[in-house]
């Protein structure tokens, strides 16, 4: 077994012996010992719910975040007996208790965090999973008239190829109709404890900036552009038409503007980027199971969203005052966790 150095201060340790001198936060590294191969702390397990709405870029997220586990070789093994054999990803849309309770065992016996995608609800069991820190996981979401144009799309193809899923998707209105039952448990998620939001636009078209957002929220280094790479160019992520606000030419302005007037609160509240309202130093730290205070010295991400806020001219946010992430939790409770 290779050894290593530690020089260690009140908020970093640093690794002499692994390329670029590299620096983890204390905190994180105090979660368990370092593996000799390159100095990535080992972690406790813990299960990452990818949640999603469908069409909203879930699959690119999902990949995206097991990447980041996979850099850091943590296996993202195939959870077998508890994932149905037609999905090929880590997926699951039940969370009863039971679920929960053998998905729980089957993460603690891996011996390390595992990704798990799902668009299924947010059901008590979850919650606690989410409560206790047993979990951490961010939710995904688009802009509702784009989801819709998305499922439409899915549904053509789907009548083309003749098979059942997503065949009934043959108009605005059937479409709209879903999303807004949607939408709620979208919400619902948003508002579930150690959870982060993800925008599509951000997700699909600020890729890097994303995967290091979630890397941080985990408590793990990243290349992200090397992220992004990987999983655009060798995943299967459902990325189909991928333009950026499509509903803009794909629907009337008539359309757009019943469209907007239907999902006006969701729209107004949340469709965003969230990537410049972000006025606290990072995520990092904030969700990760046992994670230790004080949080850590960001350095450069820090910087970086500072610089970011600054720059688009928005105010500081009050600590009772709403979170800008749109997650509809106050500020102190949410971002405001590190500031």
């Amino acid at each position: 077994m290779d050894c290593y150095d530690i020089c260690e201060t009140r908020d970093t340790i640093r690794l002499t012996g692994v390329a670029g001198n590299q620096t983890l936060p204390a905190e994180i590294l105090a979660r368990g010992r370092l593996l000799a191969a390159d100095g990535i702390p080992t972690m406790k397990p813990f299960v990452y719910l990818s949640y999603g709405m469908p069409k909203s870029g879930s699959t690119l997220a999902f990949e995206l975040t097991k990447a980041v586990f996979e850099q850091n070789n943590y296996p993202q093994t195939r959870l077998s007996g508890l994932v149905e054999a037609k999905h090929a990803l880590n997926f699951m849309d039940d969370f009863s208790d039971e679920a929960v309770e053998r998905l729980s065992t089957a993460v603690e016996r891996m011996g390390h965090p595992i990704v798990v995608k799902t668009h299924g609800h947010l059901t008590p069991a979850a919650h606690r999973l989410l409560a206790n820190r047993g979990a951490i996981g961010h939710c995904v979401y688009r802009d509702p008239r784009e989801v819709i144009l998305s499922l439409l799309d899915a549904g053509e193809k789907a009548r083309l190829l003749g098979r059942k899923a997503f065949s009934e998707m043959n108009s605005i209105e059937y479409a709209a109709r879903r999303v807004t039952r949607r939408i709620e448990i979208t919400k619902a998620w948003m508002a579930a404890p150690n959870i982060i939001p993800l925008f599509y636009s951000d997700t699909a078209f600020k890729t890097p900036e994303v995967v290091q957002i979630v890397a941080d929220q985990i408590g793990l280094p990243v290349d992200a552009e090397k992220a992004e790479r990987t999983v655009k160019s060798s995943k299967f992520t459902q990325f189909n038409k991928g333009r950026q606000d499509r509903h803009l030419t794909d629907l009337s302005p008539e359309q757009n503007e019943e469209l907007y007037l239907r999902f006006k609160d969701f729209i107004d509240t949340h469709c965003h980027s969230l990537l410049d309202v972000r006025t606290v130093q990072s995520v990092a730290g904030q969700n990760v199971p046992d994670a230790v205070t004080p949080a850590p010295d960001l350095g450069d991400a820090s910087r970086r969203v500072s610089a970011n806020a600054a720059h688009s001219g928005i105010r500081p946010v009050g600590r009772t005052e709403r979170c800008p992430c749109g997650s509809g939790k106050r500020y102190k409770e949410c971002h405001g966790l590190l500031s």
